[in-house]
């Protein structure tokens, strides 16, 4: 009898539909945070995240303690000029991930760059940031592009 209460329980709990409209609110509201956020930090990004700043990449890379396992687009180039594609084509995938385009491609770009921003310099996260991180993994897997095409 608990068994049956319990089998129809979990039934019930994965039939469970969640209306697109509110999964894609949430998208909206996440990448309008992330693009606020890259925004914000746009006059002080070559202190946080280059040679020029904070923490050389010789450091960083000690950090990580860099094995063949680890990767980051951050570690390839130190040049200024390197870092300015690659925080436009942040601002971007932030872009297509507001406006819902290829919401799915550009949720991974967004979790792929968000990482390797967080990994270039670990001293200056916060908690947002991995909230951010983790949240950005699990939309993956959601169909967050669903309804809301701004």
């Amino acid at each position: 009898m608990i068994f049956d209460a319990l089998e129809s329980l979990a039934v019930n709990f994965f039939k469970l539909q969640l209306d697109s409209r509110s999964i894609s609110l949430a998208r909206i509201a996440v990448a309008g945070v992330m693009l606020a956020s890259i925004l914000q930090d746009w006059p002080d990004r070559y202190w946080f995240w280059t040679d020029q700043g904070l923490l050389s990449l010789y450091d960083a890379k000690s950090i990580w303690q860099t094995s063949e396992w680890t990767w980051n687009l951050l570690f390839w180039d130190p040049l200024a000029r390197f870092f300015d594609v690659f925080y436009v084509g942040y601002i971007v995938a932030c872009l297509l991930l507001l406006f819902g385009f290829q919401t799915r491609l550009a949720t991974l770009l967004c979790w792929i760059l968000v990482c390797c921003l967080q990994m270039r310099n670990p001293y200056i996260l916060q908690g947002y940031d991995q909230t951010l991180r983790l949240m950005l993994f699990w939309a993956m897997f959601i169909p967050w592009g669903a309804a809301v095409f701004l």
